[in-house]
């Protein structure tokens, strides 16, 4: 039995967990692999009895018959043979597409049809990145504010005057302030308290109205309610009326230049004042306003605009060595910053602030631009108007600086109107195109606060025409007519300066305009709308 003892057991080290997935993963990748190479296989192997169709060249007044794999002469009832295999063909497809299909909806409003939540995920993408490409203030907006400014009434409101209207204002946050309105001209309408104000002015003796829009009940079974403008005081200032403009503040507080008569030639032939409203009571029928004024020369003072940013501060545009001027409204001393000289040396005629409050865009007498940062001694640049022998610049009489700081709405007085790039100092959409013999010294414009719409007047084929235009591609989406009183004598004329006005500060609906137009001799304010 020596030798023969007892034969020991190996021992083997217990498997690790790293070692069974490695094992595992060796495996898997194996598996793939011969998957892998056996699909390969049925790829690259020809299969016997597959024939591949040769494409079939089309051949007029022949049709080509698949299973026969002849050409035929096409004649009425192969082609309507042809037509009901189509047709049904398409509906077998239709009626496969249509198993399993459910129905969302989108922001749109539109119902989508998909197989799957994966489609469905994938039209909501598609949505969002419709909104997020601007698709919606480009297409969307522009049509339903067409829509809304073209179902408005806008009627003559038979104002008093015995000279030439020249300016109109409307204030910003006119809707929370409220005012004593007296009766109206036939006496037939009790007091009531308005709820908007207007400003407009006579050139011809300096008046300054100030007019209160007010809602007129309709009668039993009517329709709708109107509304008119009635007067609140009157100012005087000497001269021709030029510009006015709001404070954008809850305040009463205008600009106002006017061009005045100078008796000798070293006295500024104008001034800008600043007028602000106070302290009403009623007299009477009539309201009378005591209103503290502060008065500021300049040499022709065209326009004046208040700083966005800084309501207490204004710029203004006038004739002179430098043209234009930064002022404060409320400081005690009557200093203010001058604008840099430059090549251009015409009047300014029209001014425009960039959203940041610190550059101002000049347009001038010669149809010129330039720019002003109020931060550098030097104007930022210029341009002068594009002119030929045959057509002259126009001068620029108003000016809408849009929100991206690169591209303005410039008006002309030869009736053209375009947005301009500043970038490039080119126009790049054209609204109006102006006409060489035409000067109209009062044309303005209006843009919605969305920056899709611009409206203006100034149509010469259309005198009582106020128009609306797509602000990106520049076509004509609406249009509708002013409409005069039946009783009104004084011969109508050309509207030329229009502006938007929502009647419903401070709610949700408040950037719905509405529109309100001047010409020569009469205001037109939109009294209600049409039941289309």
């Amino acid at each position: 039995m020596a030798g023969h003892g007892r034969r020991k057991k190996r021992r083997v080290a217990a498997p690790t967990r790293q070692d069974e997935e490695a094992a595992r993963r060796m495996f898997l990748e194996a598996l793939e692999a011969q998957r892998a190479n056996a699909r390969s296989q049925e790829t690259d192997k020809p299969t016997e009895n597959q024939v591949t169709p040769s494409p079939v060249a089309p051949l007029p007044g022949f049709y080509y018959d698949e299973a026969k794999r002849r050409y035929f002469r096409a004649s009425p009832a192969s082609e309507r043979q042809r037509r009901d295999e189509m047709e049904l063909q398409q509906k077998n497809q239709e009626a496969a597409e249509s198993k399993s299909v459910f129905k969302v909806k989108t922001r749109r409003g539109r119902g989508h049809h998909g197989h799957s939540w994966v489609n469905y995920m994938a039209w909501r993408q598609a949505d969002y990145a419709w909104s997020a490409r601007r698709r919606d203030s480009r297409e969307l907006i522009p049509k339903l504010l067409s829509d809304f400014l073209s179902s408005q009434v806008v009627e003559s409101q038979g104002i008093d005057n015995n000279g030439r209207l020249s300016a109109l204002a409307l204030h910003p946050r006119a809707s929370n302030l409220g005012a004593i309105g007296g009766t109206t001209r036939d006496n037939c309408r009790s007091f009531g308290r308005l709820t908007r104000h207007c400003y407009f002015a006579t050139a011809s003796n300096g008046r300054l109205e100030i007019m209160g829009l007010q809602k007129i009940p309709p009668a039993i079974g009517s329709g709708p309610p109107t509304q008119c403008a009635l007067p609140i005081c009157d100012f005087y200032v000497p001269g021709v009326i030029t510009s006015l403009q709001w404070r954008p503040v809850q305040e009463l507080d205008i600009l106002v230049c006017h061009i005045g008569q100078s008796n000798t030639p070293q006295t500024p032939s104008g001034r800008v004042c600043f007028i602000r409203v106070g302290d009403q009571q009623t007299r009477g029928v009539a309201l009378v306003s005591t209103a503290r004024m502060k008065e500021m020369d300049f040499v022709d003072p065209w326009t004046a605009k208040w700083n966005p940013t800084d309501p207490s501060k204004f710029s203004v545009g006038y004739g002179g060595s430098s043209r234009a001027a930064y002022v404060d409204a409320v400081a005690e001393d009557r200093s203010f910053q001058r604008a840099p000289t430059g090549v251009i040396t015409s009047d300014v005629h029209a001014q425009s602030f960039f959203s940041t409050g610190n550059v101002v865009l000049n347009g001038t007498k010669s149809g010129g631009l330039w720019g002003w940062d109020l931060r550098t001694p030097r104007r930022a640049f210029e341009w002068e108007g594009e002119a030929t022998p045959d057509r002259p610049a126009g001068s620029v009489l108003d000016i809408h600086m849009l929100n991206d700081c690169q591209r303005a709405v410039v008006q002309r007085s030869n009736g053209e109107l375009r947005v301009v790039d500043l970038r490039t100092s080119k126009p790049v959409v054209e609204f109006m195109s102006g006409a060489p013999k035409r000067y109209l010294p009062s044309l303005r414009c209006a843009v919605d606060n969305y920056e899709s719409v611009v409206v203006a007047g100034g149509d010469a084929r259309h005198p009582l025409a106020v128009n609306s235009f797509n602000l990106q591609d520049g076509r004509c989406v609406s249009s509708l007519e002013v409409r005069n009183s039946p009783s009104m004598q004084k011969r109508s004329t050309l509207v030329q300066q229009v502006q938007l006005k929502s009647g419903h500060y401070g709610t949700r609906y408040e950037n719905t305009p509405e529109i309100w137009a001047l010409s020569r001799n009469e205001l037109y304010v939109c009294s209600g709308r049409t039941e289309e």
